[in-house]
């Protein structure tokens, strides 16, 4: 088992074009393994949390799975004690944090949750 900070460096390390293999492949990996995860009829995956007493949240919290990237595959992260950065020798010009941070967050809480 990887531990969260593993986890997120893992996460941004693939490029994943809107609608790619490599997309998909990371929900698989990431995403449709969470305890309670579904997919609706559109392909958008939920987790359903419910509060102390039994009843579903009415929280929503939101995020996308694709990055900016032109091509699929994996790039090189580093890692030092102040910042997470793309590393010189990727073959990528964009780090991918947008939305990666967002779905390992929510992730996380997820995880938390359900494994409490």
């Amino acid at each position: 088992m990887n531990l969260p900070l593993e986890t997120l460096i893992d996460m941004l390390c693939t490029m994943r074009p809107t609608g790619s293999r490599s997309e998909r492949k990371f929900r698989r990996r990431w995403l449709l393994n969470l305890p309670g995860a579904a997919t609706d009829p559109f392909g958008n995956i939920h987790v359903v949390i419910d509060q102390k007493d039994g009843t579903p949240s009415r929280v929503l919290w939101s995020s996308h799975t694709d990055t900016v990237h032109r091509e699929s595959g994996r790039q090189m992260v580093y890692v030092t004690r102040k910042r997470i950065a793309l590393s010189w020798r990727s073959k990528s010009n964009c780090l991918g944090a947008d939305d990666t941070v967002g779905v390992w967050l929510m992730r996380e809480m997820i995880l938390a949750e359900t494994l409490e």
